[in-house]
């Protein structure tokens, strides 16, 4: 059996798909300001991970995982 948490998590989901790309650094640093614990990204854009059956690609994210 596995423990709950320790801590609420707290978050939101974003979509950096479909913001101006200038934008991602001033959003997160309010996440991180508003003390955000999860982000949740690219679940509505499940083509654009696999845009061919059994085909990942996940070039489109990194900005988002490098900043």
């Amino acid at each position: 059996m596995t423990s709950p948490p320790r801590r609420v998590l707290f978050g939101a989901a974003y979509y950096h798909e479909y913001q101006p790309y200038d934008r991602l650094e001033d959003d997160l640093d309010l996440m991180a300001e508003a003390h955000f614990t999860v982000i949740r990204v690219g679940e509505s854009v499940w083509s654009t991970w696999e845009p061919e059956n059994g085909r990942f690609d996940l070039d489109w994210l990194q900005p988002v995982r490098e900043a």
